[in-house]
């Protein structure tokens, strides 16, 4: 965990500044995924879990759920084929997981940024206990 801190962004960046970088990664995957298709000729959504999960670690606030919403259009339109209850139940379940992914994140980025100030007050308490 603490070989993950240094990619915390501490300090606040512009809304619009997050969204576009975080709307950059999940195009990086996408891409990625697209070309994963072409080979392959296969549908998938496992590249586009790496994005949603990078974007709500290292921003915070909602950016990780907007790259889950931008990953289940991805996810919608590579798959698309609206007639077939098998498309529905895919795309419901990737919606699901993506949702997961994204509210993991941005509990873990809360937990690693809490946790070096919960440490300093425990270490100076103990420091200047007087027993």
């Amino acid at each position: 965990m603490n070989k993950l801190y240094p990619l915390l962004l501490e300090h606040r960046l512009p809304v619009v500044v997050r969204y576009c970088i975080s709307t950059a990664i999940m195009l990086v995957c996408s891409v990625m995924q697209i070309a994963l298709q072409m080979l392959s000729g296969y549908p998938g959504y496992f590249l586009l879990l790496p994005g949603i999960f990078l974007s709500g670690l290292v921003f915070d606030r909602g950016t990780g759920i907007f790259s889950a919403l931008i990953a289940v259009c991805v996810g919608g339109y590579l798959s698309l084929r609206p007639e077939s209850v098998e498309y529905l139940s895919t795309n419901g379940l990737f919606l699901v997981t993506a949702a997961g992914t994204a509210a993991v994140a941005e509990f873990l980025r809360s937990e690693m940024i809490f946790e070096p100030s919960h440490r300093s007050k425990h270490n100076l308490g103990r420091k200047f206990s007087l027993t």
